[in-house]
């Protein structure tokens, strides 16, 4: 056995490693270091929180992201909203001002 773990992205995964592709981008917009994340979807516990280097909340499935959530969210601290909406299945125009849209990931100041 040469490795313990598969190398093969996968669902769980996925939105994590397009934030760490994305990051030297990401790092550009100057987000200030205590700004709080929405992420959605992630199903890991904090897997683009750790790639951002923010603290935040993430939504697991797509298909539970409402704009009700962002609003209560908001409420307690969120600053901006990390869409991975590769199908582009939800409509963010009420959320907040688009800073960031590229290959399915978007950020949104909320």
């Amino acid at each position: 056995m040469e490795r313990r773990f598969n190398l093969q992205p996968d669902t769980i995964s996925e939105t994590s490693l397009k934030v760490e592709s994305k990051i030297s981008k990401i790092n550009r917009l100057n987000i200030p270091t205590d700004a709080k994340f929405l992420v959605a979807p992630d199903p890991t516990p904090n897997g683009s929180l750790l790639f951002l280097n923010k603290l935040g909340w993430n939504i697991e499935n797509i298909n539970n992201f409402h704009l009700d959530t962002v609003l209560f969210y908001k409420n307690i601290g969120a600053d901006y909203l990390l869409l991975y909406d590769q199908k582009n299945l939800i409509n963010d125009s009420n959320v907040g001002k688009v800073i960031f849209n590229e290959d399915g990931v978007k950020i949104i100041k909320i």
